[in-house]
């Protein structure tokens, strides 16, 4: 079966960054589309053939071993949402996501794919934003404070109306 994905498609060597001998292809917009409700299968193998017609003819394509599709798209608490960080956004927007609004007790924890600078809008930047969360509630539950964002003025600007005591 042939799925139209495009002549487009966002690569991430994770072997280049982090050893990892992976490369992760990303589709989006229609490309992701035409892609809901097809097999694992073709969509590894339209993936794969795209990447082939691409590469330099002199390149040998080595062999693959294994893929993964997510369904992000059709998880029912996302359905298929991720974050967007505007032209000048830096990386010192998306550490301001991640601190804790409020003091003590009392406040709101922030976790996700937006809100880790290192893998930000990633799975994995997910996981640890999340992991990064769960170690200070059980801090805040053992009694540590820690400083929230009521705490510092440059971030209640950023915030803006969140952090008006009401």
């Amino acid at each position: 079966r042939i799925i139209d994905i495009g002549d487009k498609l966002f690569l991430d060597n994770l072997w280049v960054k982090d050893g990892i001998p992976v490369i992760e292809a990303v589709l989006v917009g229609d490309s992701a589309r035409n892609c809901e409700g097809r097999s694992d299968k073709d969509i590894i193998r339209c993936v794969l053939e795209l990447m082939k017609m691409n590469m330099q003819p002199e390149l040998k394509f080595g062999k693959f071993v294994n893929g993964h599709v997510s369904r992000w798209e059709e998880d029912e608490f996302s359905l298929g949402a991720y974050s967007y960080f505007g032209l000048g956004a830096t990386e010192r927007d998306i550490d301001a996501l991640r601190k804790r609004i409020g003091k003590g007790k009392k406040g709101i924890l922030w976790a996700g794919e937006a809100t880790n600078s290192e893998y930000q809008g990633s799975v994995h930047g997910a996981i640890i934003s999340g992991h990064e969360a769960a170690k200070e509630c059980q801090g805040l539950l053992e009694g540590e404070d820690f400083i929230g964002v009521d705490d510092d003025a440059e971030e209640k600007r950023f915030w803006g109306d969140f952090c008006k005591d009401e």
